[in-house]
This record gives C-alpha cells, structure tokens and sequence, in this order.
C-alpha cells in the first residue's frame, strides 16, 4: 500500500508461530514520521525486532504510534519481525504520518 509519504509492505499471506516481515519505506529529510498500526494488529501479531529502531512509540487513539526521524534525504527502510499469534483472517488497519489508515487483511495459515 502507498501513501504520499512512503509506502508500506505487510504479509497477505503468513503462518502460524513462523517468522514474518513487514516492511515500509518512510521518506526522508529529517522531519519526524509516523508508522501506526491498529490495535487489531496486535490481537494477531507480535512484533519481535524492528529495524531500525523507533525514537519513541506511544498508544494513541488510531492505535501504536512509532515515530523514526532520518538526517538523510533517502527514504528511510524499516523492517518489522512479525510472528502470528493465532491462524485465522486479521483485519486490521495500517497509517503512516496524518494521512487515513489504510485496511490491510492477512490470513494466517495454521
């Protein structure tokens, strides 16, 4: 999915208690962005490792805000280390900076 400030690859597909990424692509120049993921995303995913890390994350009203800055003007990678809790459909909502959250499904085989 894409949003004007970068762009944002999650799994569509996954499998339960196997190790999974999702991957987004933030804009850089050294302003402040946001990466929000929905509580929903936390019913079913437990993030494991994050690269880079974030400078700070908080719970807001969308849901866990991570906020990540780079000094440089390349788009800034991260890549999250995903495992399914549980299989089954997850719906659940991904944003990125103050632009709408975007509805993402993944099916976590058992």
């Amino acid at each position: 999915m894409t949003f004007a400030g970068g762009a944002v690859d999650g799994p569509r597909f996954s499998r339960w208690e196997a190790s999974d990424t999702l991957n987004a692509s933030l804009a850089g120049g050294g302003n402040e962005r946001r990466l929000i993921l929905s509580p929903e995303f936390f019913r079913s995913f437990q993030v494991e490792d994050m690269d880079p890390p974030p400078i700070s994350a908080e719970a807001g009203d969308e849901g866990l805000v991570y906020r990540f800055r780079s000094a440089s003007r390349q788009p800034l990678v991260l890549t999250l280390h995903l495992r399914a809790q549980s299989p089954g459909v997850v719906s659940y909502r991904i944003g990125m900076d103050d632009e709408p959250a975007q509805a993402v499904r993944t099916i976590v085989w058992p």
